[in-house]
């Protein structure tokens, strides 16, 4: 493990810090989770669903890591006129699995989970 230089972007050091967290991880087979704030493109699309690509200047954090989840609370973005738009529903979406298959899994944060 090196050090990022003082002059790189932003998102070459994150890249840089992601991969050393894949290195630990992978060398004491432990888990680590890095949390990343999403730029605005999410909001852009109709669904709203945040993808990995959608972490702010963490392209390279996405791409060392194993499995990506966004998360989405639907009364937020969904229309007023949708049925679930005044619950407590949120998804849980993964992105990224490098072994499995992606998907999403809807709980509600006052009650027991859906999928």
């Amino acid at each position: 493990m090196g050090k990022p230089k003082g002059n790189d972007r932003s998102d070459e050091k994150l890249a840089f810090i992601a991969n050393d967290l894949a290195d630990i991880a992978t060398t004491y087979n432990c888990i680590v989770i890095l949390t990343t704030q999403l730029s605005k493109e999410a909001i852009k699309r109709d669904d709203k669903r945040p993808k990995a690509y959608d972490s702010k200047n963490s392209n390279g954090a996405a791409e060392a890591a194993w499995y990506w989840f966004g998360i989405k609370r639907i009364a937020q973005w969904d229309d007023p006129g949708n049925r679930y738009s005044d619950s407590s529903l949120v998804e849980l979406i993964l992105d990224k699995a490098r072994e499995g298959d992606q998907g999403i899994v809807w709980f509600d944060t006052c009650d027991s989970l859906y999928s």
